[in-house]
């Protein structure tokens, strides 16, 4: 039996570098919810970003579906990764948006988010602490000493070699569509 290899994480920058190693694969457009107890991670999920970030049902379904990966725990950390930029001002993309409306309905739910961070290719942010938080270089990530330099999958890599496919979230959610 092996032990697992424990990452500890001292800011932001470190805890974006280790979660492609803590979940086994890199991914984009995704929001991974990773519950913690304590100042220890638990479990990790990983959820599709919403297409549009619009009031429309797709939304509300999507905002559903991350209630509920969160609904049985009382502490969550948020990692948003995307294509988009963020910009230079992040608090006013559409990320920046969706951290927010995100970390307003989980402490409805009596969640409590620790960190709300977001990856994109002109920087990253972390929106928990800050009310208009800065964009930050990707060299801090990658600079970190728990940044991989092992080869990790995409997330379609990793689906074909564990043969898996995405799933709907009406499905998953025993929802009607």
């Amino acid at each position: 039996m092996t032990t697992p290899t424990v990452l500890r994480a001292k800011n932001s920058a470190d805890f974006l570098a280790a979660l492609p190693q803590a979940v086994g694969f890199n991914a984009t457009n995704s929001c991974f919810i990773m519950s913690l107890k304590g100042d220890k991670s638990e479990r990790t999920a990983r959820v599709d970003l919403p297409e549009h970030i619009a009031p429309t049902p797709e939304l509300k379904l999507w905002y559903q579906a991350v209630r509920e990966l969160a609904r049985h725990t009382n502490s969550v950390a948020l990692i948003l990764t995307t294509d988009a930029p963020l910009t230079s001002e992040p608090w006013r993309s559409e990320i920046g948006s969706l951290a927010r409306v995100l970390t307003v309905l989980l402490a409805e739910d009596g969640c409590s988010v620790k960190d709300v961070c977001a990856i994109a290719p002109d920087g990253w942010a972390c929106f928990a602490q800050q009310q208009t938080p800065e964009l930050r270089d990707l060299n801090e990530i990658g600079g970190s000493p728990l940044a991989s330099t092992d080869a990790v999958p995409t997330l379609d890599e990793w689906r074909a070699h564990n043969n898996t496919t995405p799933s709907n979230l009406a499905e998953v959610l025993h929802l009607p569509s």
